[in-house]
C-alpha cells in the first residue's frame, strides 16, 4: 500500500480519494499497542497527498468532504471510534 501511495503522489493523481476507516483497531488489539500508525495524516501529506479528516459517521460530512476537488490524491481519514 505504502509504494502505490508514493506513486500516486508522486504521478498527482488528482483523480484518486483514499478513504481510510481509522477505527483504531485490528485483531487482538488497538493499532497503536502492535503497530503504531500515528501520524497517520503525516505520512500522506509527506507522499504528496491532500489529507482530510472526518467523522466517519456522519455521512453528511463525508460527502462533503468527497465534494471537494484538488490538483493532489486525497486521503480522507474517517474516525469511526
Amino acid at each position: 500500500n505504502w509504494e502505490a501511495a508514493m506513486v500516486a503522489g508522486h504521478r498527482k493523481l488528482s483523480n484518486l480519494t483514499l478513504i481510510i476507516d481509522r477505527n483504531r483497531l485490528q485483531q487482538g488489539a488497538g493499532t497503536e499497542e502492535t503497530s503504531g500508525l500515528d501520524p497517520l495524516d503525516d505520512k500522506y501529506r509527506a507522499f504528496g497527498f491532500d489529507v482530510s479528516f472526518v467523522d466517519g459517521h456522519d455521512i453528511a460530512a463525508l460527502l462533503a468532504v468527497l465534494a471537494a476537488t484538488s490538483d493532489h490524491p486525497r486521503c480522507i481519514i474517517a474516525n469511526t471510534c
